[in-house]
């Protein structure tokens, strides 16, 4: 056990370094792990703001160490096994990358803190949807991207209506007063190549179907020879 990160760092069999921080703290933490000669897993998303995550992946390059991310779906036997039927769908000109949830907000931690998380639902399970999709699509080169994130519900509903059942089947509920990040984001991603994909994700949001714990990284792709329809396991599964 460590009091100070910096005497982690100095430690000579320390090869690699898992940062779980809050995300306002992954870009200092990465850094200076990458420039003490470790290899570093951080938890997603990878950083509260773009300039962060350019600062990473540029302190990563210079160093020569090794940086991963934890979208940990990408690596699941059944998301493996879709990659290598990607070629079947032909040309992917478009998908949907969806992580709704009704009423399931995290009470837990820093979930609902805007200056420690930098965000709602986007960055917490939209991210994992987002990186499926784009990993199965084997695209990353965006022409541009437009969005809109709304906080209606979080503020709006009271305890007796939020309806909220945690992972342990009990009811929770969270505090409007407290609550300063988006419960639902929406945006709109076009690729170079033309392709386009459609980001949904909440944690509070009026809806029906397709919503719930187990569409938390879903992708759905169409292709000129076929489509994909992709869902993950519940929790409890």
């Amino acid at each position: 056990v460590y009091t100070d990160y910096r005497e982690l760092l100095r430690d000579p069999e320390i090869e690699v370094v898992h940062v779980l921080t809050p995300n306002r703290s992954h870009c200092e933490l990465t850094c200076d792990a990458l420039r003490a000669g470790k290899h570093v897993m951080c938890e997603k998303p990878m950083a509260k703001t773009y300039a962060d995550a350019k600062k990473m992946l540029e302190t990563a390059k210079e160093t020569g160490k090794k940086l991963t991310i934890g979208y940990q779906n990408r690596f699941r036997p059944d998301s493996q096994y879709l990659k290598g039927r990607m070629p079947s769908l032909g040309e992917v000109y478009y998908a949907r990358a969806h992580a709704i949830r009704r009423r399931a907000v995290p009470t837990w931690g820093v979930f609902l803190d805007e200056e420690a998380q930098g965000g709602g639902p986007l960055i917490d399970i939209g991210t994992h949807a987002l990186d499926l999709t784009l990993f199965l699509m084997n695209n990353y080169d965006v022409d541009y991207v437009v969005g809109t994130s709304f906080e209606k519900l979080g503020r709006l509903l009271d305890p007796e209506h939020q309806g909220q059942v945690n992972y342990r089947g009990e009811h929770d509920s969270w505090n409007n007063e407290t609550y300063d990040v988006e419960d639902s984001a929406f945006g709109h991603i076009k690729m170079k190549n033309g392709a386009v994909i459609n980001l949904r994700a909440s944690w509070a949001i009026n809806m029906v179907g397709e919503t719930g714990a187990n569409n938390e990284a879903h992708a759905t792709l169409a292709g000129t020879k076929g489509c994909l329809l992709y869902t993950s396991p519940s929790p409890r599964d």
